[in-house]
């Protein structure tokens, strides 16, 4: 999994794949400054597991995430961008047949000792995670913690 995120096709680019010089994709930020990313080694179309959005990848050697090219409607609409961008990656995709049923149960079993012990939420569903003593707390629990706190202890003086 790329980005929580089930991988429903990804390309290694090879020797045959043409960068077209442009990728409308930037990286970076607007205080340091964006730059046009650059030719990569690898592609990935995924689903992200929670809200089922497909979004085009642009990964290094190690499958890292450089950045999101779009989300996209189909992976035949995501394949289409990503072929514009590099020519010929078209025959390079390859399908690893991952079902979603799969792919969450996989995602559950990698984060099975890690998910909030009130609510069961886990890490990548969430912001915070503080963890102590063997138990774990997300910050959405901790925002009713705390609210459940003020309602007991009445209005602030």
């Amino acid at each position: 999994m790329l980005s929580n995120s089930r991988v429903l096709a990804y390309a290694i680019l090879n020797e045959l794949v043409a960068f077209s010089g442009h990728s409308s994709v930037f990286v970076g930020t607007a205080t340091k400054g964006l730059k046009e990313l650059g030719p990569v080694p690898c592609l990935a179309i995924v689903e992200e597991l929670e809200t089922g959005e497909l979004m085009l990848l642009y990964c290094d050697e190690e499958w890292d995430q450089l950045a999101v090219g779009g989300r996209y409607e189909s992976v035949e609409q995501a394949k289409a961008r990503a072929e514009r961008t590099y020519h010929g990656v078209s025959a390079c995709w390859i399908d690893p047949m991952v079902t979603r049923e799969e792919a969450l149960k996989f995602r559950d079993e990698v984060w099975a000792d890690h998910r909030c012990s009130f609510c069961g939420k886990l890490p990548p569903d969430i912001n915070i995670m503080i963890e102590g003593n063997n138990a774990r707390i997300c910050d959405a629990c901790i925002e009713r913690c705390h609210k459940i706190l003020e309602e007991e202890r009445g209005p602030s003086q």
